[in-house]
């Protein structure tokens, strides 16, 4: 019945029809062993773990292997392709990556997928460790031919289980005797023979199919019972989508090439079976390859493209969703890959990706410390917004090159743009929801809510943002700010700095790169605090020695020289620094705080929420002007 599913399958592949056949466990083995059956170039990584999770449905080589103890049978066909090299008979994995992958880890470490055995050992402290380990690295055939373990360990001349050995009484010597008897029984299947010589696998074998039929075949077998993902899906479609060449730009070329090498060399990790690796003399890049590859490059290059790998644990790459989109582009059929579309595509992007990096760089400059900030501090988007965004800037840089609008208003439309979006993100839904109308790049996820908003956004690229108004963005600030204020009495005081998200550095960063002679932007930022973290307060008042108002941004040698000195200390070094930040004065530093060599004490925490009141007013209004360019 199974074959004659694969049969009618086949039969619309230009009039193919496999053959079926049974292997037992030892006999793949042997031939991947002999590097005689390897990975194609449109292979599904491996998904499987290898031992069960609690509560979860995934599938993992602990469950396969035992279903194949209970069935002694594989029953769903593992599909290969059969060619001949060299007079030799060559296989190609179709479908079955998972299960390959799991015979042959059981096969090579046994005691390590079923590690109900040896109890004794394995929960009775570092001491056994070596010795435990010996056992999952000993491959069933040969863990099934040991007679005495003592034996085995003395053939081995391992000087540190040969020490661990001697040092164990007669009585865990002879348990560790009787459980290895114990393990083979069970490891045998019904009847008492042998796994890997009894174990069959049930094979459909394709003969000889070309590069096309074989992505075909790979498609339709896992179009019902298990399903491709939509990446799957486009690696086997645009696997012949290769009537292109990139030597428009030589440099570009050698970099995709070696981004493809990097690609291939990563997934062949923890893969059992060798995986496919190109040739870059003599095979084509295929559509697929390319934006991989072009995805890769860019995300090495730019902060705000994702890597390919990370980017699709959910649909499709940015840059297949880029490419498919027609109204800009081309949209993702084989015939769409040509030599001219590809030079406009990556063109266009790298154009786009230039501008957005300058302003992210502008916004959020690389010297800044980010020691005490959080992860989601550095400038990312997730994909649908990205991928609006860069359209934006490609139809915003047409009408650069028409002169139709400035450089300068791309600029200042980008920069409000991509702030406002960012930034409400850092409100809780109910405060966020009067803003959210605003953003222009923000849109529901899927494909054809991405197509809406772009055909809307190339009618008039220039009106992205425009209702973003500095009364618009200035309440915006002011929410985010008063939502990060967190005042607590001096007993509750956190014992550590509070991570800093994306507002706290784009405040700080458009301040003082802004207000300091351009040497001090040049060099490494810290952030410290006005009023000392480690100070206390005597009476129940509470605030935040952590809100935006108490930070600023200051050349690192000078932070580490200050330790919990008074502001001063910055004064007296750097006073031309100082004049240009316009923080308090001495005098009024002195009006709120008392430094002693061992302590320092808040006096007047009204003072201090006023004055740290002012600096944030003071960051808002410089934050607007800069990303307005006003």
């Amino acid at each position: 019945m199974v074959l004659y599913y694969y049969i009618q399958m086949a039969s619309s592949i230009n009039g193919m029809r496999p053959k079926s056949d049974n292997w037992s466990v030892e006999q793949l083995v042997n031939l991947i062993n002999q590097k005689r059956i390897r990975n194609p170039k449109c292979q599904r990584r491996k998904k499987w773990g290898k031992h069960p999770i609690t509560n979860s449905k995934k599938s993992n080589y602990h469950d396969y292997i035992k279903f194949l103890y209970d069935t002694c049978y594989s029953v769903e066909a593992i599909t290969i392709a059969k060619y001949i090299e060299d007079k030799e008979e060559i296989y190609v994995n179709i479908d079955g990556n998972n299960r390959i992958n799991a015979i042959v880890y059981f096969y090579n470490h046994p005691l390590d997928i079923f590690r109900n055995n040896f109890h004794e050992l394995r929960y009775s402290g570092a001491k056994h460790t070596a010795f435990i380990q010996m056992l999952s690295d000993i491959n069933y055939p040969t863990f099934m031919g040991i007679r005495r373990m003592t034996r085995y360990i003395n053939r081995l001349k391992n000087e540190e289980l040969s020490s661990y050995w001697k040092s164990l009484d007669d009585d865990m010597i002879e348990y560790i005797e009787d459980e290895v008897e114990i393990v083979q029984s069970v490891l045998k299947i019904s009847g008492g023979e042998f796994f890997h010589t009894n174990v069959f696998m049930n094979l459909v074998i394709f003969n000889n199919p070309s590069t096309d039929q074989l992505s075909q075949i790979f498609s339709n077998i896992n179009m019902n019972s298990n399903p491709l993902s939509s990446n799957d899906i486009l690696a086997a479609t645009l696997l012949c989508a290769n009537e292109f060449n990139l030597d428009f730009d030589p440099f570009l070329k050698t970099n995709l090439y070696g981004q493809l090498n990097k690609y291939y060399n990563e997934r062949q990790e923890d893969e059992i079976l060798e995986c496919y690796h190109p040739d870059n003399s003599i095979e084509k890049m295929n559509g697929t390859e390319f934006l991989i590859s072009f995805q890769n490059y860019c995300s090495e290059k730019y902060q705000l493209i994702p890597n390919f790998e990370s980017d699709t644990t959910e649909g499709t790459g940015v840059f297949h969703k880029l490419f498919d989109l027609s109204i800009v582009f081309y949209g993702l059929h084989p015939s769409n890959f040509t030599t001219e579309n590809i030079q406009h595509f990556s063109e266009s992007i790298i154009k786009s990706l230039e501008v957005l990096s300058s302003i992210v760089n502008k916004v959020c400059p690389p010297t800044i410390d980010l020691y005490h900030f959080k992860q989601d501090s550095q400038l990312t988007l997730k994909k649908t917004p990205l991928i609006v965004l860069i359209v934006t800037t490609i139809k915003l840089l047409e009408l650069v090159n028409d002169t139709k609008i400035s450089e300068q208003k791309m600029h200042t439309i980008l920069k409000r743009t991509i702030c406002y979006h960012y930034l409400l993100d850092y409100l809780p839904k109910d405060k966020r929801d009067k803003y959210t109308v605003n953003d222009d790049i923000r849109c529901q996820v899927g494909g054809k809510a991405i197509q809406t908003k772009v055909n809307n956004i190339i009618q008039k690229p220039e009106q992205v943002g425009h209702t973003i108004t500095e009364q618009l963005m200035t309440g915006l600030f002011k929410d985010i700010v008063e939502y990060y204020n967190q005042p607590y009495k001096c007993e509750d005081r956190p014992k550590r700095r509070r991570g800093l998200s994306f507002p706290y550095r784009l405040l700080l960063s458009l301040y003082y790169n802004n207000r300091v002679p351009y040497v001090y932007t040049q060099k490494k930022q810290n952030i410290d605090h006005v009023f000392v973290f480690s100070s206390s307060w005597e009476n129940d008042n509470k605030i935040d020695l952590d809100r935006i108002g108490n930070l600023i941004l200051i050349d690192g040698e000078l932070n580490n020289k200050r330790s919990n000195n008074s502001i001063q200390y910055y004064y007296d070094t750097v006073p031309d620094l100082m004049n240009c930040l316009n923080y308090p004065s001495i005098e009024t530093y002195d009006s709120v705080v008392t430094h002693d060599k061992k302590s320092v004490t808040i006096q007047d925490t009204e003072n201090f929420k006023k004055i740290t009141g002012n600096i944030e007013n003071m960051y808002i209004e410089n934050a607007v002007k800069c990303i307005f360019d006003m």
